[in-house]
């Protein structure tokens, strides 16, 4: 569990805290790995029960993680609020271009989650959902024109049949996605 200044691990009936100076603004779980932002140095790993730094690249230290995602058995796909899509591979971490850039950069990504194997769902404050695959060509989009209440995607989940529920400013929306 993580607040702005906390990390808790129950394990074993004992609850461990881990502090920060200053901000924790993510924590996720991605290929197997425990992973955290520290607001100014960067994503960390916990391992062997203490977090190191993984990725203290400078476009990571100065933007906020919305999720980090496995990509393939070494690489994660890492989502940032308006500077777009990123690779992690290793602690190299590489702009990830897609032709949704001009939307990632100025609709911000809010939410994404990987779907399947090759699709990844991505929710932006203003131009709805975004189904994109792993080479980051547009494959669905789901907005207000489509049938959504509006444009906001606050989260999204995938269902046991491979369906979306979408958290939307005024409520929720289903989609048949399998």
């Amino acid at each position: 569990f993580r607040t702005v200044s906390k990390i808790f691990r129950f394990k074993n009936n004992k609850i461990d805290v881990f502090n920060t100076q200053l901000t924790w603004a993510y924590l996720g779980k991605a290929n197997n790995e425990i992973l955290a932002q520290e607001i100014n140095i960067g994503l960390k790993v916990f391992k062997d029960g203490k977090w190191t730094i993984k990725c203290a690249d400078k476009k990571i230290i100065n933007s906020t993680i919305i999720s980090c995602l496995p990509y393939n058995k070494d690489t994660l796909l890492v989502t940032t609020p308006k500077d777009g899509l990123f690779l992690l591979a290793g602690d190299k971490l590489i702009a990830f271009k897609t032709n949704q850039d001009n939307i990632f950069f100025n609709d911000r990504i809010g939410v994404a989650i990987k779907l399947n194997n090759n699709l990844y769902a991505i929710g932006t404050t203003s131009s709805a959902l975004l189904i994109i695959d792993k080479k980051g060509v547009l494959q669905r989009k789901f907005s207000y024109v489509e049938g959504l209440l509006n444009n906001n995607i606050r989260s999204i989940l995938l269902d046991q049949h491979q369906n979306l529920w979408l958290g939307l400013d005024d409520g929720i929306a289903f989609i048949a996605f399998n």
